[in-house]
């Protein structure tokens, strides 16, 4: 994929959409394209996470040992962020993701992503109030569904 094309996906993410063009291409730049085939595994449950990716083309499952299965808890295709989460803090990995076929996707070290947050604190507390105002809703969810378990 062209720098033009990977800065268009990244600038579509509701994350990276307080980025202005000039740090879109900072991070389109800097990031790093990788391709997988089908079965390979991006990285596995309970992994460290230093890094979050967008699937520029194909599709990633995600998915979680229980007990003596495994069971698919989620699916990740073009233009969706898969680790999020693991862009701002350290985590373990929820989930494992798996490449469904030729998946390509940027990777992006949360090394690079927190630079570019030090260097513009200004956008960094924009992405801040996002993130909570979107936790704020899934705890909203998660409350409701409590009332149906």
């Amino acid at each position: 994929m062209s720098l033009t094309n990977d800065i268009a996906l990244l600038g579509k993410l509701p994350l990276f959409s307080e980025f202005s063009p000039e740090q879109l291409r900072l991070l389109a730049f800097s990031a790093e394209s990788r391709t997988y085939s089908a079965g390979d595994i991006l990285f596995w449950e309970g992994d460290a996470s230093d890094f979050g990716c967008v699937v520029v083309s194909g599709r990633i499952d995600l998915q979680c040992r229980r007990k003596d299965s495994t069971v698919t808890v989620g699916s990740a295709g073009t233009g969706d962020l898969v680790g999020e989460l693991c862009l701002i803090t350290d985590i373990e990995r929820p989930a494992t993701a798996v490449a469904v076929g030729p998946t390509e996707v940027i990777r992006i070290p949360r090394a690079l992503f927190q630079r570019i947050l030090s260097e513009y604190p200004d956008m960094a507390a924009r992405i801040q109030a996002q993130l909570v105002q979107r936790l704020s809703h899934v705890n909203t969810i998660f409350k409701s569904l409590g009332d149906t378990l």
